[in-house]
């Protein structure tokens, strides 16, 4: 995906809404603290149980229509949460 998201300038929202002709207009998030999944350890260089951070995400089109699901493991060391959030 990386290649695909240089020439899009580097955003998944670019990239989704350029590929299916649609706009996202909503994204609802939550974060969590967990302990890490066995099957994520290995590949963010942890072990099974230590705390990590799950990030969840819904990208919503304009229509309403769900059109993607993310579900993520952090290392917490690695992982910053920033909000930039504009009221009408």
């Amino acid at each position: 995906i990386d290649p695909v998201l240089d020439r899009v300038g580097g955003s998944v929202f670019e990239l989704i809404e350029g590929l299916f002709d649609l706009q996202i207009t909503r994204l609802r998030q939550s974060v969590t603290a967990l302990a890490c999944p066995s099957q994520a350890a290995a590949s963010i260089g942890l072990e099974a149980g230590m705390p990590v951070i799950a990030l969840d995400a819904e990208l919503y089109a304009e229509d309403g229509r769900l059109v993607e699901i993310t579900h993520a493991i952090y290392d917490p060391n690695r992982f910053r949460l920033r909000t930039d959030v504009w009221m009408d």
